[in-house]
């Protein structure tokens, strides 16, 4: 069926132990598939080959649907993403995009990244970057791209290892024009002074409707911080703070 062209919008083989073989002939089979609207090859065991095949497979498609591509829990590492980004590169009509748990991605698979935010053709609305060990220096990458990905409008970055310098680069940076409606910060590692420039990022957040700051290790001096930005936020409808067990009655009169 694969073999020519056809009806099918929605592929899916989450979690069926694909290895890069197998991807390499499902590529093939993709490239005369321009229709297929939503792709979930999320937890397998995808390397850098069968990245490369599907990057190859992906930019050259003629007009491509494609909307939503699972990528999630993977062996990805920097090769395999800068193949994969030039194929994203040619779908134009790419609003989601969830790479989390690919823990072989550093730096330089994040500026392949930075890189297709920075495309014309770039659309991304919802990504998901969790468990994937950024950092300060990785999220700073990151920063730079985002200032030109005016269409973003929920990000996933939970799960990883980025303190308060990286958190300041991405508000003060990479979001700092966007219109962001969900934001998600978890298993961090934010101080109050962090904080600080979170609560004045959420207080010029329009359209923010969801902020996650769950297992934080957030005590009452940044909860306070929080607080303060949330008051002027009218949009926020969903405040994640789950597991920061620093926290006391303190803090917590603050939200009265």
């Amino acid at each position: 069926m694969l073999g020519q062209q056809s009806t099918l919008k929605y592929l899916n083989f989450e979690e069926t132990n694909l290895m890069d073989e197998m991807l390499v002939e499902i590529a093939a089979a993709l490239s005369s598939q321009p229709q297929l609207e939503e792709l979930d090859l999320g937890s397998n065991n995808i390397a850098r080959n069968g990245c490369v095949a599907l990057g190859i497979a992906l930019e050259g498609l003629k007009n491509p649907n494609l909307i939503v591509l699972y990528l999630d829990n993977n062996a990805i590492d920097d090769e395999g993403l800068h193949a994969l980004v030039a194929g994203m590169k040619n779908c134009h009509n790419l609003t989601t995009l969830h790479l989390n748990g690919n823990e072989l991605i550093t730096q330089a698979g994040l500026r392949s990244l930075s890189a297709l935010f920075q495309s014309d053709s770039c659309r991304l609305e919802h990504l998901d970057l969790d468990e994937l060990n950024i950092d300060d220096d990785g999220v700073s990458i990151l920063a730079a791209g985002q200032v030109s990905l005016s269409t973003l409008k929920r990000l996933h970055i939970s799960d990883n290892s980025i303190g308060d310098e990286g958190l300041q680069a991405l508000l003060v940076g990479g979001l700092a024009s966007l219109n962001l409606e969900e934001l998600h910060l978890s298993r961090n590692s934010f101080s109050p002074s962090g904080l600080r420039s979170l609560r004045n990022w959420v207080q010029s957040a329009t359209r923010l409707n969801a902020l996650s700051v769950c297992n934080n290790n957030i005590n009452d001096e940044g909860l306070q911080c929080l607080v303060e930005g949330i008051t002027n936020c009218c949009s926020l409808k969903t405040l994640g703070l789950s597991y920061n067990r620093l926290i006391t009655s303190a803090g917590l009169r603050s939200l009265a």
